[in-house]
């Protein structure tokens, strides 16, 4: 099933923004565009002044101030159809609602039928048409086009709902996405913060220590008289660091 919706004419402000978004696009058939990501039935809108060639004349002759050779191929249609009732209901329920959209041309309708007076069966059609009461069974067909009309409305606009809803929600995740990847950014901000904190505070140890251990070489040498080699044996200094604390002593 396609949701269709028809107008004679178009806004062209609205239709370009939303060819700008993408919710719009061209069809292949010039006048029909093709409506995208707001409900998952397949949409279109059908601007009737926009269709060319013969086999739109009924759609644009359904519309107010429309062209007399269209209303006239509607004319001819009615005519061809008989012999088929179907088709004959069909185009004389069109032929009704074109002349009410414009009663102008009525007497149009009226020499067409005066044209085709050898077609009995086309003759009895067109007095069909201009009955003060449309057919009861045109009524109902109406009626049930104007019923499915209403429930695919009823659905489309339930569609929008959801996704208006979903979007809704997919914002919020993404809202708090932002601020967990924000709160994350902090706590690596911090955690380096308090590394370079222990780093200084590690480094500062080891000059004290190292301020201290060359206190006490220089303490053990005076005392006992000995190398700075053999009192870094008896303070057990690794031999790797020993050359830091000889640069350091006094010559």
């Amino acid at each position: 099933m396609t949701i269709s919706i028809f107008r004679a004419g178009k806004n062209p402000e609205m239709f370009a923004k939303m060819e700008r978004e993408g919710t719009l696009v061209r069809g292949e058939v010039p006048g029909i565009y093709q409506v995208r990501r707001i409900t998952n039935l397949p949409f279109q809108i059908v601007i009737t002044n926009e269709l060319e060639g013969d086999e739109y004349a009924a759609y644009r002759a359904l519309t107010e101030r429309a062209k007399e050779e269209d209303v006239a191929a509607v004319l001819d249609r009615v005519g061809a159809s008989a012999g088929s009732d179907s088709l004959v209901d069909h185009f004389a329920a069109l032929l009704r609602l074109v002349l009410e959209k414009n009663p102008q041309y009525f007497s149009l309708a009226k020499r067409r039928e005066k044209d085709m007076d050898e077609h009995e069966y086309a003759v009895k059609v067109f007095m069909e048409v201009f009955k003060d009461e449309v057919d009861a069974k045109v009524n109902t067909a109406v009626d049930k086009i104007k019923v499915e009309l209403d429930a695919a409305n009823e659905k489309a606009d339930k569609a929008k709902a959801e996704a208006d809803k979903a979007n809704a929600e997919a914002d919020k995740a993404n809202a708090e996405a932002t601020e967990a990847r924000a709160e994350a950014d902090k706590v690596k901000a911090e955690a380096i913060a308090n590394d370079a904190k222990w780093q200084k505070t590690l480094a500062e140890k080891e000059e004290i220590i190292k301020a201290q251990s060359l206190t006490n070489i220089s303490n053990i040498m005076s005392s006992l008289q000995i190398s700075a080699e053999k009192a870094m044996d008896l303070l057990k200094i690794p031999v790797e660091e020993r050359h830091l604390y000889v640069a350091l002593l006094p010559k």
